[in-house]
């Protein structure tokens, strides 16, 4: 860095940095010819004790070897006091095969991570804390079932020793105020970049971050940079961008630690002393009974077929949900099968996938295909996600659209009298009606169902209407001449579902015809332009107002704007 060696001898002791440089003191130049790491024990980066035996020829020091003997002697008592118990392995995840040396895969959802996470939102939680964050760099071994060997570690027994290998650093738990935005933008960080632009990506192109119980998450794998998370929830509910959520992570994430750098906006933060070690001693204490791993993913990857509209799906659609990070990689129990359920119904389901896959969060795949109710009532719909025998779920919001009424050729006049004689599932009332005037028709066997109705003698459309109580209620042309003429309904397939005969009288003056989108349905105003009420009312008021201008003006402006109504 600026023309100087920086070098880095591992840990533990474990080896030592040799820089060789020269001084010219008649140039005042420093040069570096050479650097090395110098091992001092027989094998480098490794967890076992067993191979930090000191290399050939170098020798403990007579000083410093009973300090560090009694020092080992007191932490392997420490080390076997007992802190609690679980029912099952908590574990990092793994990779399908080592991939750069390591078996771990720092990108994949974990129970320990999870874990970690649930016990630091509980060491604060007299703080205010909502969410916790663990990154998975500062998990260092997994907390095992199976006994170590060592003397008084029985299976199911967590040591201080174990709890204390899991996490070593004694980095202390900081509290601070995030929004919705930042904590989404915190979870879009999982897919990392440089931390400088245009700068190299880092080694691990994915961290996942184990997170508490509460927050919920789907993402989609394949999307751009910083639009992969497409919904959060914070205990059931979708967390708001502007909502002010109190997290507690480390201290090393909590400063942007691995590339967070939406940590370090957090506002309002505190550090509360409390070392996160010293928070699972506590935990483990207050428990009652062991702890079990919670096998439900806190993360799931959806990725949805595209609708065939820009308006949603449509009631009866069928298609693909693609989905992932449905199971853990080690030695967790695996979901056989995902379901997709709506309002609680089975719509979709299909075997799962539990391949490993390496780097990212992706085991336990699926592709399920759906199909939505005919019947599902156009809006907002939610889907969810299940594997049965354990407690994932996930949620995803969509949009059923009602599904545009198709366009019907009528039959003509004489091709519609020999269709139908009208007597079976269409009726309408005896009573003429003045054009501009509405009519209620009453069908047999179609409720709930979409007609488009037609009035004769050349068809011309009066809408789309849904059939209720076998009833619809359309407007008549005001310009429809008087007479007799035809009333069919077309059935959405273009089949006619019957006709009737009404009798049309001449239209009032000043009739405003309600709009009508034909793809929805007419507007009802509760009001009958051809009652015979109205009429009667309007000669009853312009007797009272006798001669007088001004009234009968008056009225008749509000005998159209009652028409209007």
């Amino acid at each position: 860095m600026n023309g100087r060696p920086v070098m880095q001898a591992g840990q533990y002791g474990e080896a030592a940095a040799r820089m060789t440089f020269t001084y010219d003191a008649d140039t005042d130049q420093v040069t570096f010819p050479a650097t090395s790491v110098v091992p001092l024990t027989a094998n480098l980066s490794t967890t076992s004790t067993a191979n930090w035996q000191p290399v050939a020829g170098i020798t403990a020091d007579p000083t410093v070897e009973p300090i560090v003997t009694q020092a080992v002697q007191q932490a392997d008592v420490l080390g076997r006091q007992q802190l609690g118990t679980i029912t099952g392995d908590l574990n990092r995840a793994a990779q399908a095969s080592p991939v750069a040396g390591s078996s771990e895969n720092r990108g994949g959802e974990s129970t320990l991570g999870n874990f970690v996470a649930d016990v630091q939102l509980w060491s604060t939680e007299e703080l205010g804390t909502e969410v916790a964050f663990m990154n998975p760099g500062g998990l260092r071994a997994d907390l095992k079932f199976a006994s170590s060997g060592s003397t008084g570690d029985a299976d199911g027994l967590v040591t201080y020793r174990e709890a204390a290998t899991v996490q070593p650093f004694a980095n202390t738990l900081v509290t601070l105020d995030m929004t919705g935005a930042q904590i989404t933008q915190v979870l879009e960080e999982q897919w990392q970049r440089s931390a400088t632009p245009g700068g190299a990506v880092p080694s691990r192109p994915f961290l996942k971050l184990g997170v508490s119980a509460g927050l919920t998450y789907t993402y989609d794998p394949d999307a751009a940079l910083d639009q992969h998370i497409t919904a959060v929830y914070l205990n059931g509910e979708l967390l708001a961008d502007d909502q002010v959520v109190k997290v507690v992570t480390n201290s090393f994430l909590a400063s942007g630690g691995d590339n967070f750098f939406t940590f370090a906006q957090g506002s309002g933060k505190a550090d509360s002393g409390r070392v996160d070690l010293a928070g699972m001693v506590d935990y483990f204490a207050a428990r009652d009974g062991a702890v079990a791993p919670d096998l439900a993913q806190r993360a799931v990857g959806v990725k949805l077929e595209a609708a065939g509209q820009q308006a949603g799906y449509y009631p009866g659609d069928e298609f693909d949900a693609t989905l992932s990070s449905l199971a853990f990689s080690t030695t967790e129990a695996k979901p056989a099968t995902a379901e997709i359920r709506l309002d609680g119904d089975l719509v979709g389901s299909a075997a799962i996938d539990n391949t490993i896959v390496n780097t990212t969060d992706e085991v336990g795949r699926a592709t399920v295909p759906v199909t939505l109710p005919a019947d599902l009532a156009p809006g907002a719909h939610e889907l969810v996600v299940a594997t049965p025998g354990n407690a994932t779920q996930a949620r995803i919001a969509i949009t059923v659209a009602e599904r545009p009424f198709p366009v019907i050729q009528p039959l003509a006049e004489d091709a519609l009298t020999a269709a139908n004689d009208g007597d079976g599932d269409v009726s309408a009332p005896d009573a003429p009606v003045k054009a501009g005037g509405f009519v209620t028709i009453d069908i047999e066997g179609h409720e709930g169902e979409r007609v488009e109705v037609f009035v004769y003698s050349t068809p011309r459309s009066l809408g789309v209407h849904r059939v209720t109580n076998g009833q619809v209620r359309v407007q008549l042309p005001a310009d429809l001449a008087a007479g007799e003429h035809k009333l069919a309904l077309y059935a959405e397939d273009g089949s006619l579902i019957g006709w009737t005969t009404i009798t049309v009288t001449a239209a009032d003056s000043a009739i405003t015809p309600v709009l009508n989108d034909r793809d929805g349905v007419i507007a009802d105003t509760g009001f009958d332009a051809s009652s015979t009420v109205l009429p009667a009312i309007l000669a009853a008021l312009a007797l009272l107002a006798g001669a007088a201008t001004i009234f009968g003006r008056r009225l008749v402006l509000r005998r159209r704007k009652s028409v209007r109504s």
